[in-house]
């Protein structure tokens, strides 16, 4: 319990839902969805053409663009491919790529408007 009184109780849907009558008159629940999954995986997918990343927001070409930027010293990017198959699959590193992005230094145009 944090100094507001408030609780931070992680349960299962069906968990909360057999509960949720259960809670006294004047309890307040707030019932927030989890995060996404591909947020907490060491790995995560390029996207379909079209798609964006669930984890950063970036479209497929531009996650396409920052790993050739990078290069594989800094994002160690994986392919696997079923023997026979025509397409594979692009793993990506997914703390190697937030930190590359959080390296990045704060464009001109940004800079300016701080100045003025």
């Amino acid at each position: 319990m944090n100094k507001s009184g408030l609780h931070l109780i992680q349960l299962p849907r069906t968990a909360m839902e057999q509960l949720a009558s259960k809670f006294p008159e004047g309890v307040n629940v707030l019932v927030v969805p989890p995060q996404e999954a591909a947020c907490f995986c060491e790995f995560i997918r390029l996207p379909k053409a079209g798609e964006k990343d669930p984890t950063t927001g970036l479209p497929r070409t531009t996650l396409i663009e920052l790993l050739q930027e990078a290069g594989p010293e800094r994002i160690a990017v994986k392919h696997l491919r079923k023997r026979g198959a025509a397409t594979g699959i692009t793993l990506i590193p997914r703390q190697q790529l937030i930190n590359y992005i959080n390296a990045q230094p704060a464009p001109e145009w940004l800079e300016t408007e701080e100045e003025e």
